[in-house]
């Protein structure tokens, strides 16, 4: 039954029921909607209300909620039809049902053991009104999906005249001329009602025809059943929903190898650019130097006075030069030695070894 209703949903959505377009639909995705999320419905303005309650019911969470044969599933989509004021689609239903009786030889095998009848239903919104003991049958469905369009509370209605029969009969008595129940293995035959059976000692009785078995049928009906909303689901898939982008990853817990610290700069110079003189003006001195062979657009140099005394803190600062290979720099008075060293850095904080120079 569930099978069945998702295949009709299927159809007239494009997509499978709890599939959900532009999102991820893994089959635990699928499960978990199935399983915990109503039924969405039909967004076409080709399809009624009442289609919408008889799929919800058809594909209740609960299996006990469910239709309990197709054929009350198809009698929920007749009464779609008439809902709409369309002509009610003949069904034909298999009997195998029927218990065999007593019959002569000459008697034809396929009528000892079935026959043709009509189905004799009630409807379950005429029952009877009056007499005693009679009271007014409940919707079977009515907790898995509310009728459409049920009345808030029952209002006084006038009886029925006699001789004339109530919507509600009206409608039963369609739907019951709409199904046609034939013997098992019988052909199919128009929409008309069918043939009464031939009497005895006609033309039509003297051939008897062949038994045909049933269960080839019952077993091609599934599998088509199947391939079809196999291959419904693998079209939807190819051709409507789109490929989800790949989720990017990285490898965790890798080992890699250490990165190696830049060489240090070389052809180190040092030019006095301004001498020192009196009156506490300091002389500069330009340091110049040539990058290693290893060296990338993003590295920098750092330049700075090396072992300082404490009360020079002004001329201690480490000076970064980037994109340059040059650098003016403030000579510190009054020492016996003053020694410039300039390193490598990479952007990762890689330094090399230093390389120096004295004035």
């Amino acid at each position: 039954m569930f099978s069945l209703a998702a295949t009709v949903y299927s159809l007239l959505a494009g997509q499978t029921p709890f599939e959900r377009r532009g999102q991820r639909n893994t089959a635990s995705d699928l499960i978990h909607r199935i399983t915990s999320e109503p039924l969405p419905p039909l967004n076409r303005p080709d399809v009624p209300p009442e289609l919408n309650r008889v799929l919800s019911i058809a594909m209740a969470k609960d299996p006990a909620g469910r239709y309990d044969t197709a054929l009350a599933f198809g009698r929920g989509l007749q009464q779609v039809e008439l809902s709409l004021s369309l002509p009610v689609t003949q069904m034909d239903v298999l009997d195998d049902r029927v218990a065999p009786t007593a019959h002569s030889a000459e008697d034809d095998e396929l009528d000892m053991h079935t026959r043709i009848r009509k189905v004799a239903t009630v409807d379950p919104d005429a029952g009877a009104t009056t007499g005693p003991g009679t009271r007014r049958r409940l919707d079977p469905y009515a907790g898995v999906a509310p009728a459409v369009g049920a009345p808030a509370a029952p209002g006084p209605t006038s009886p029925t005249p006699a001789g004339f029969a109530s919507p509600a009969a009206a409608a039963s008595d369609a739907l019951v001329e709409s199904t046609v129940l034939r013997p098992a293995g019988a052909p199919l035959t128009s929409a008309s009602a069918p043939s009464p059976l031939p009497a005895p000692g006609s033309a039509a009785a003297g051939t008897a025809p062949s038994k045909t078995p049933v269960w080839p049928f019952v077993t091609l009906a599934a599998i088509l059943v199947i391939v079809l909303g196999v291959g419904a689901t693998l079209a939807v898939r190819h051709f409507v929903v789109p490929e989800p982008a790949p989720i990017a990853t990285s490898e965790i817990n890798l080992v890699t190898d250490a990165k190696q610290a830049p060489g240090p700069p070389t052809d180190l110079t040092l030019q006095v650019i301004a001498a020192e003189e009196g009156g506490g003006r300091t002389g500069r001195v330009q340091v110049s130097w040539e990058p290693p062979a290893d060296a990338t657009d993003e590295d920098y140099f750092i330049v700075t006075w090396k072992d300082l005394p404490g009360n020079y803190e002004r001329y201690a600062a480490q000076h970064e030069v980037h994109g340059r290979n040059s650098h003016v720099l403030e000579i510190p008075p009054k020492l016996p030695e003053r020694c410039v060293e300039v390193k490598t850095v990479t952007p990762d904080g890689l330094a090399s070894a230093s390389e120096e120079k004295c004035l």
